[in-house]
């Protein structure tokens, strides 16, 4: 029994593998018929040949290869003896894969190269820019450098400005004085004060008399009645003293109107002065810029053509921003002409040279309090005029109830009598007037009322203005300031990375490549660029915020604040220069002669030194921190204890 039982297992076993030759059988049929009614007739092992013939890389046309050689063996193994198939003996597997070899090495010659070509489009400017190829002989070498990167040209000379008209530079209340002697719009604003004053007096002019020859009845006698009469008409109800005060109050709203003009003159001088001055500023800054891109694109020169630590295509990225760095400084120059001229126009003098000017971008400026300029509001001119329409309003009113009040009209005749004698000399008396009885003024009067109504209501819309006006011009003036010290900050932080990327370059060549200082010098020229926008901008809002003050004197209009300088460029990049140049001497006065000088490409260029303004701003003893937020304001202005605004009476520090 124990015999029988062993034998019973192999058995089964026979049978079950007959089971699976007959499911196998059946599929194989079932693909071969799916095959026929798609029109495929080809063998499994002829899938590998309907590849498409450019296969997208090579590790696909073998991986492709490797699936077709499985196939072809699979099949073949599926199809078996009763079908046709051979077994996987060692003699096919010498045969069939160098079918398959052989399709796979067909495919590699028709596959595209790996390295590829960047797809330029010819329609961008300079698509067809020759590749960098550099020649193996060291002349050849030199010469195509040579051409590939020639020296930076030169920029045209500018003239300096002249000395001032005593020989001094022309402060900013010297330029003030100008424009109110010469200023077109204060001769017209004067002319139509004294035009308001002549009209006042005329206004209160009394009608003159009228005088006639009279000659009745003639043809009557001898000679009829000869003679003459005299007539004036009488006003009543102090008509002409209410006309005079109307009168006076064009007379006030000339006045102001020439304080308005002579307010906007000063404003536009300080805009165009304060715009020479960042204008100037930013030659500066770009002359520095334009040396120190200039350096770094010659000492890459040289590390590509003598040291040979360079690529071809290095010195071409910075290029660029050399070209940049030089259109910079032609874009400032082109700024402070065309600032100068705006400022001269503005003094009503356009054919004034461009003269020295006084000052700096980093000279104390006016803080301001909101809450103070906000109380001052109430004495701008604009509101001041309001309230002249509105007491004008209030006599037109009061005229208007006048008018149907009759004047008097008083005439005295003197006559001849020629008929009757003796002849004696007659006279004769009329008064007249007219009765109010139809004509009452009731329209002039209601008309005057609504009149007054509405001047009564452009005193709150003119402080509204003024109050809008002034939350931009103050939003501006703070944050202007705040980036003024932020964007500071981020140079100084700029600087000093990049300082330390150079020498960890000039160290460890490999570690820190010259991919790494690239970005950095693109960034450090958009944040010069946009430091001269701060400045430009800061000085701007401080304008215009002492503009809704209207005081004569810009630096007086509130509490002096330092305007930390800058730092010159050229001494925060001095680390990073190993060639010989002039010695800057920290707080040197700036040169008169040539604030403009000329910019030349190379090293070996004459350069400006960039010394600190003329009048350095003291140190304060603790930093003053610009207000982050506009504060709130409330009901009643803030008052010192001697009851004055704190910023609006501050002097100079």
């Amino acid at each position: 029994m124990m015999a029988m039982r062993c034998w019973l297992w192999p058995l089964g076993l026979c049978a079950l593998c007959g089971c699976g030759f007959a499911l196998r059988h059946q599929l194989d049929k079932e693909i071969q018929d799916l095959s026929a009614k798609n029109g495929d007739g080809a063998a499994l092992c002829g899938l590998v040949n309907s590849l498409p013939p450019p296969p997208p890389s090579v590790a696909s046309v073998e991986a492709a290869t490797v699936s077709g050689s499985q196939s072809e063996r699979g099949a073949s193994t599926l199809r078996g003896p009763l079908e046709g198939g051979t077994s996987p003996t060692p003699g096919n597997w010498e045969t069939t894969p160098s079918e398959l070899q052989q399709v796979a090495c067909q495919q590699r010659e028709k596959l595209p190269p790996i390295q590829q070509r960047l797809p330029i489009p010819k329609e961008l400017p300079g698509a067809d820019a020759p590749d960098i190829k550099i020649p193996d002989d060291p002349k050849e070498r030199a010469e195509y450098f040579r051409k590939l990167y020639p020296p930076i040209p030169e920029l045209p000379p500018m003239t300096p400005p002249a000395p001032g008209p005593e020989g001094r530079p022309l402060t900013l209340a010297d330029l003030q004085r100008l424009g109110e002697t010469y200023n077109p719009a204060i001769k017209s604003a004067y002319a139509a004060v004294e035009a308001a004053k002549a009209a006042a007096y005329q206004a209160g002019m009394y009608p003159n008399p009228t005088v006639a020859w009279e000659h009745d009845t003639v043809e009557t006698g001898p000679a009829g009645y000869p003679g003459g009469y005299f007539d004036q008409l009488i006003i009543t109800g102090g008509k002409l003293t209410v006309q005079q005060a109307m009168a006076t109050m064009d007379v006030l709203a000339a006045k102001l109107a020439l304080r308005k003009a002579k307010s906007d003159m000063w404003t536009q001088i300080r805009s165009n002065y304060f715009a020479v001055l960042v204008a100037y500023q930013g030659i500066r800054y770009s002359e520095a810029l334009f040396t120190f891109a200039n350096y770094l694109y010659n000492y890459q020169i040289v590390q590509l053509s003598v040291a040979k630590k360079a690529s071809g295509y290095e010195p071409m990225q910075l290029r660029p921003l050399v070209l940049q760095a030089r259109y910079d400084i032609i874009q400032a120059r082109n700024k402070y002409t065309a600032a100068w001229r705006q400022l001269a126009a503005s003094l009503g003098l356009p054919d004034m040279p461009p003269s020295e000017l006084a000052g700096s971008v980093h000279m104390p400026m006016p803080e301001f309090d909101y809450n103070a300029v906000l109380a001052r509001l109430e004495y701008h001119t604009d509101v001041r005029s309001a309230l002249v329409s509105v007491q004008k309003a209030k006599y037109n009113v009061r005229y208007q109830k006048l008018v149907p009040l009759p004047d008097v009209g008083a005439r005295i005749l003197t006559q001849k009598d020629y008929t009757t004698p003796p002849n004696q000399v007659v006279h004769s008396a009329v008064m007249y007037m007219t009765l109010p009885i139809w004509n009452q003024n009731r329209g002039g009067i209601r008309q005057a009322e609504w009149q007054l109504a509405q001047a009564a209501a452009d005193p709150v819309r003119a402080r509204n203005d003024l109050v809008a006006i002034l939350a931009d011009a103050y939003n501006r003036y703070i944050t202007s300031r705040q980036q003024v010290d932020i964007v500071q900050e981020q140079i100084r932080d700029l600087l000093r990375s990049y300082k330390n990327a150079w020498a960890r370059n000039q160290v460890e060549p490999l570690v820190v490549s010259f991919s790494d200082l690239w970005p950095v010098q693109i960034t450090l020229e958009s944040y010069v660029l946009m430091y001269i926008g701060a400045l430009g901008a800061m000085w701007q809002a401080a304008v215009d915020v002492a503009n809704l003050l209207q005081t004569e004197d810009f630096f007086q209009a509130g509490q002096r604040q330092v305007v930390p300088a800058y730092p010159v460029l050229e001494d925060l990049l001095m680390p990073l220069r190993n060639y010989p140049r002039a010695p800057i001497v920290p707080n040197a006065a700036v040169t008169a002669a040539s604030p403009l000088a000329t910019v030349v490409g190379g090293a070996t260029a004459k350069q400006p030194a960039l010394a600190p303004p003329s009048q350095p701003a003291p140190t304060p003893s603790a930093p003053t921190q610009s207000p982050a937020l506009m504060p709130q304001s409330p009901a009643i202005p803030r008052r010192t204890e001697n009851g004055k605004s704190p910023s609006l009476e501050g002097g100079p520090s």
